[in-house]
């Protein structure tokens, strides 16, 4: 019988199949590394970022006048705002028209409770009092020391913060009070018909009295 020779082998084809496996296993590595580089950098990127969301809670205003004064202090510090109609925010008359002093600060007295034997304290010490909508006119903002435990002057800041947009801090002064009874302007300042700040000032006017104390919302 005759016998068909034998077909000879491609010497070179099983050189470029593992060739070709070699390479596609190359590639596939380096995509897979690029991959976990890319998703690396981007998870990293965002624990960096601080959170962007909005906030769920927004405060119902136009301005926010902030005062306060050192942390721990038992210093009872008392914030005064006369409005254009002449009338005065303060302790004994948190609202007055379309302004409201959110809390009377008395330093450290009434800022400790205890529950189950444990004590919670807050030491900051901060009034604030928002003007919930603006009227056009002049406003007057004056801090004075109610009562006083601590040697020496004691430094008060003031802040008018706008609650529009971001949140701006559009002036801030600190006035020292240097005993019980004392009293000052931080600063005057007045809206315009647009409700934007025309201008500020610091003459001083004072507001507080012995028959004025007790009197809510007193006018001058």
């Amino acid at each position: 019988m005759s016998r068909e020779p034998d077909m000879p082998e491609d010497e070179d084809t099983g050189d470029l199949f593992g060739r070709t496996l070699f390479v596609d296993l190359l590639m596939n590595s380096n995509i897979m590394f690029v991959v976990a580089l890319v998703f690396a950098v981007v998870v990293a990127t965002a624990a960096a970022q601080p959170d962007q969301k909005p906030s769920v809670f927004s405060t119902f205003g136009d301005y926010v006048l902030i005062v306060n004064w050192p942390d721990e202090s038992l210093d009872d510090v008392d914030l005064y705002i006369r409005d254009p109609f002449r009338r005065v925010v303060y302790w004994n008359g948190k609202e007055v028209n379309l302004i409201h002093l959110e809390h009377d600060d008395k330093g450290l007295m009434g800022d400790t409770v205890s529950l189950n034997g444990k004590s919670y304290e807050l030491t900051k010490n901060e009034e604030h009092a928002f003007i919930r909508k603006a009227v056009p006119g002049e406003y007057v903002v004056n801090v004075h020391m109610f009562r006083k435990f601590s040697k020496g002057s004691v430094p008060v800041r003031v802040q008018l913060v706008s609650l529009k947009g971001n949140g701006e801090k559009l002036y801030e002064r600190t006035v020292n009070l240097d005993g019980q009874g004392a009293e000052d302007t931080a600063f005057r300042f007045t809206l315009g018909e647009d409700g934007s700040v025309a201008s500020f000032g610091n003459q001083l006017e004072l507001f507080v009295d012995d028959k004025s104390k007790g009197s809510g919302g007193m006018g001058y």
